[in-house]
């Protein structure tokens, strides 16, 4: 085979997975800086979140790192996540690397409309969240705003 045939070949080979890792990049990028929480839901129910109630955190994304500042005087929680951009909903798996989750795989989903993130995700051990709703203690659904800096 000519070596131009065969790059020809094997480009078209690899389009599927560069594509993939292109739409990864995309997402991450849209997912880097700071995001506060503004409201959750659970088993069903939504309701606002204040910076100074306890459930307060900001998700800060940083390369493939994730931190979660909770209110003044809380540890830290951090770790690493993984994007899966190429599904419908794009999902998202965390890793903790500190806290009592440390080293289990949470799997969630979500989407990022203009300065709103949208995070749904599952205590580690169940299975990923199909759709955006909250069930009981297992999935929760988080709203997001981007922090201005």
């Amino acid at each position: 085979m000519k070596p131009w045939l065969a790059v020809l070949v094997l480009s078209f080979l690899l389009l599927p997975f560069l594509e993939a890792a292109d739409k990864e990049s995309e997402s991450k990028d849209e997912l880097q800086g700071n995001w506060k929480l503004t409201e959750v839901e659970k088993d069903g129910k939504s309701h606002k979140v204040k910076a100074e109630t306890t459930e307060y955190f900001v998700m800060i994304f940083k390369g493939t790192k994730v931190t979660a500042r909770f209110k003044e005087g809380t540890p830290e929680q951090e770790g690493t996540y993984k994007l899966l951009a190429d599904t419908k909903p794009k999902a998202i798996d965390f890793t903790p690397t500190t806290g009592d989750e440390k080293g289990k795989t949470v799997q969630g989903i979500y989407e990022i409309k203009g300065n709103k993130f949208r995070l749904c995700v599952a205590v580690p051990g169940t299975k990923r969240p199909k759709k955006f709703e909250s069930k009981g203690e297992e999935i929760v659904v988080y709203l997001l705003e981007r922090v201005k800096e």
